[in-house]
C-alpha cells in the first residue's frame, strides 16, 4: 500500500497547476500515463525479490499518476454542482442564505463513486484473473484507463458544445 499511497504526495503540486491551467488535461494525462505501468503489470510474474521491487516501481507510478487525474476531478465534480446550483435559483438562494452551497453534494457523489468503484474493481478483476489470467486483466485494466481518458477528454471544463465553454473549472 505504501508504495501506491506515497507518490500521492504529489496531490498540492497538481492541485497547484490543475487550478492554474485547467482540469481537463490533467486528468487525461493522468489517464493516459496511467496505462503502460497497467499493462506493464503483467511483467510482474514471481515471488521473487527483484518481482516485488518491480511490482512496487509500477504501483508507485501508477499511485502518482492517478493524483493527475483524481484531484482534478474531483475539484471539476464541485465546479459542474456549483454551476448547477447557480443555474438554479431555488439552490443559488440557498447557497447565498446558509453560506453552504452545494459542495457536501459534489463531496458524496464523489465518494459513492470512489466506494463504488473500490466495490467493484477488485471483484471484477479477481474473476478475470482467473478466468483470463494475470497478463489479459493488466492489459484489460489498461485499456480501460485509456478509454476513460476520452469521456475525460469531451467533458471536463465544462460541457462540450456549449458556447463559450473553457477549461477552466
Amino acid at each position: 500500500m505504501l508504495a501506491i499511497v506515497i507518490p500521492s504526495l504529489i496531490s498540492p503540486v497538481v492541485g497547484h497547476f490543475s487550478d492554474k491551467h485547467g482540469p481537463k488535461w490533467w486528468s487525461v494525462a493522468g489517464y493516459v500515463l496511467n496505462t503502460p505501468p497497467l499493462i506493464l503489470l503483467r511483467l510482474v510474474k514471481d515471488d521473487t525479490t527483484n518481482q516485488k521491487i518491480l511490482f512496487a516501481v509500477f504501483l508507485a507510478l501508477i499511485g502518482g499518476f492517478n493524483s493527475f487525474l483524481e484531484i482534478p476531478l474531483w475539484v471539476e465534480v464541485v465546479a459542474r454542482i456549483e454551476e448547477k446550483a447557480k443555474a438554479n435559483a431555488t439552490c443559488a438562494h440557498y447557497a447565498d442564505k446558509t453560506n453552504l452551497g452545494t459542495t457536501g453534494q459534489a463531496h458524496s457523489i464523489i465518494m459513492f463513486c470512489f466506494a463504488s468503484g473500490v466495490l467493484v474493481w477488485p471483484t471484477l478483476l479477481g474473476f478475470l484473473h482467473k478466468s483470463i489470467g494475470w497478463e489479459n486483466m493488466t492489459y484489460i485494466l489498461g485499456v480501460t484507463c485509456l478509454v476513460s481518458a476520452i469521456p475525460t477528454l469531451l467533458f471536463t471544463g465544462g460541457y462540450p458544445f456549449r458556447e463559450g465553454n473553457g477549461t477552466q473549472a
